[in-house]
């Protein structure tokens, strides 16, 4: 009996010992198992990120190209948004200037092909910087007296960075300035350019003007491959090239009509 009893006892537990181990290794498994389908999930989405991202960006090629937003992809949905810049009281830089670079903003309007028009903005001209903005702005105003092209150039202080020649207390308590006495003729561009600190810029027409005209537009296109979206946005704004602006004398002739 006692015999029976020790084999009874030893067989529970080799049982026992053969229903935990099972349990370790269907646990392991199973642990592998997901560890599998998650790496296979990750390349998987990641593929699929990669061609929306290059779809997104076929979107934004095919509306530079051709002007229209109907781009279409047989594995993908490629969705472009267009917005106009400016045709507005009041715009901005998006994004902060950095120092030394100039940023522009049209105060005449363009023709479709991207040429220079005719209807020149009328009316008052605040620029902002950021309230914690501690440089200086150098503003090269752009301008047609009837029968050239000319530019006026003015520096103005803010904060500890000065800059010599530059004009003092330029900027009111919000880091603001009304530019009425550099404003003459038929206005065409400011080139704003922030010295010794990064900012960003905001005209308005502090409700004493017409509508600023188009500055260009912002591109925004989603491609759409397996459930996985990817963004592209392009700023297409009318430019000039940045020689012309650095080689121009203050006062001097631009361009003969």
């Amino acid at each position: 009996m006692n015999i029976l009893n020790i084999r009874k006892k030893s067989g529970g537990q080799v049982v026992l010992i053969v229903l935990l181990a099972s349990a370790v290794l269907l646990t392991l498994g199973l642990s592998v198992s997901k560890k599998a389908t998650t790496d296979v999930k990750i390349d998987t989405d990641q593929e699929l990120l990669k061609k929306a991202f290059n779809s997104a960006e076929s979107g934004i090629d095919y509306f530079l190209g051709t002007g229209k937003t109907n781009y279409t992809e047989t594995k993908s949905t490629v969705k472009v948004d267009v917005k106009s810049v400016g045709v507005s009281a009041s715009i901005d830089s998006g994004t902060k200037i950095s120092s030394g670079n100039p940023f522009l903003f049209w105060l005449v309007d363009h023709f479709p092909n991207g040429d220079i028009g005719a209807s020149y903005y009328k009316g008052t001209v605040n620029l902002c910087a950021d309230s914690s903005f501690n440089g200086a702005l150098k503003i090269d105003y752009y301008y047609n007296d009837g029968s050239s092209y000319k530019v006026l150039t003015r520096v103005y202080n803010t904060g500890t960075n000065t800059v010599i020649g530059a004009i003092q207390d330029g900027f009111n308590s919000i880091k603001c300035i009304t530019l009425t006495d550099l404003l003459n003729g038929n206005s065409l561009l400011l080139a704003v350019m922030p010295i010794g600190d990064q900012t960003k810029l905001t005209l308005n027409n502090g409700g004493l003007g017409q509508d600023f005209p188009l500055q260009g537009q912002d591109i925004t296109s989603t491609g759409n491959v397996g459930g996985v979206n990817s963004q592209v946005k392009v700023s297409k704004r009318y430019k000039v090239p940045s020689f012309m602006l650095n080689s121009i004398t203050a006062g001097g002739s631009v361009l003969n009509q």
